[in-house]
């Protein structure tokens, strides 16, 4: 497999709210700084045990890189992936990764798509290029150049390579417009693992259709409270994640359109529930039947 979409690993340690006990990780901080990575994993070890996620985050960077331990991918990806879930964007980049080259974990690149898609949705532009690669391949993912254009066009302030193939993309959709017409396939929400942060928040991933399609997906997420149905969220997207803000409810359901681009034609996915714990996790309520994506060859 070619891995030139892979990027590196973030290797430095990320900033993250300051909901984190800030001045104790700050010491852990001080101390990896002056290269006392022994410190360091004891500071960010006892605070990954009590939830810590940008903790959890920098254990991992240790296992990683082999920095006052011996390195071990399994583990350094046991310690991403906690702190990926609670939302935190460098981790679900590096979970991505790490499923989309083999390290650490089996390969995975659907696991890979929708970690990098969640990373992307909260602004990892290297996620985002890494998602529009997938989906112009057609890798873990339905192939569709639209889709990958957009991602593309989020990474492209940020990175060069993005921008050029944002162009290159566009002006191969320009040739072709025939699809323009098709009535769409359905979208399919991935994931009734999302994850609810401490900012009560929720990311909601869901895979294109393959071409051709439509490119413009309407997302709805409804509270469901004491037997009624009422409205959360609703709006359009050109992409294929969003980070949607939370109230109170326990219990939610959420669906995604697929829009034809002149409106008049859509297809719908069935609805993805999932519940609210208490523990700040969430958990799933029912599941969406398995779609297979298109996969690359060779």
């Amino acid at each position: 497999m070619a891995l030139s979409h892979l990027g590196l690993l973030v290797l430095a340690v990320a900033a993250w709210p300051a909901y984190a006990a800030a001045a104790t990780v700050c010491d852990g901080q001080a101390a990896y700084d002056s290269g006392r990575f022994q410190d360091a994993l004891k500071i960010w070890s006892q605070l990954a045990e009590q939830g810590d996620a940008l903790a959890q985050f920098n254990l991992g960077l240790l296992y990683d890189i082999g920095a006052g331990v011996e390195a071990n991918p399994t583990r350094a990806f046991a310690y991403y992936e906690r702190a990926a879930a609670a939302g935190l964007p460098t981790a679900e980049f590096n979970v991505g990764v790490m499923y989309d080259s083999g390290r650490g974990i089996v390969h995975d690149a659907s696991k890979a798509a929708s970690w990098y898609s969640r990373a992307a949705a909260r602004g990892h532009t290297r996620a985002a290029f890494n998602i529009g690669q997938l989906y112009e391949t057609g890798d873990g993912v339905p192939q569709n150049l639209d889709v990958a254009e957009q991602w593309y066009g989020i990474a492209s302030a940020v990175i060069p390579a993005a921008d050029a193939k944002r162009r290159d993309l566009k002006r191969a959709i320009n040739y072709s417009t025939s699809k323009r017409f098709a009535p769409p396939l359905a979208a399919y929400p991935v994931g009734t693992d999302a994850v609810l942060t401490p900012n009560r928040d929720v990311e909601l991933v869901w895979l294109a259709p393959p071409e051709p399609s439509a490119t413009r997906f309407f997302v709805e997420l409804r509270e469901m409270r004491g037997g009624n149905s009422n409205e959360v969220y609703s709006g359009y997207t050109d992409l294929t994640a969003i980070v949607v803000p939370l109230n109170d409810a326990d219990r939610f359901a959420w669906r995604v359109y697929a829009v034809a681009e002149d409106g008049s034609h859509y297809s719908t996915s069935g609805w993805n529930r999932f519940t609210v714990t208490d523990d700040t996790k969430t958990r799933p309520a029912a599941m969406v039947p398995d779609h297979p994506s298109s996969r690359r060859g060779g």
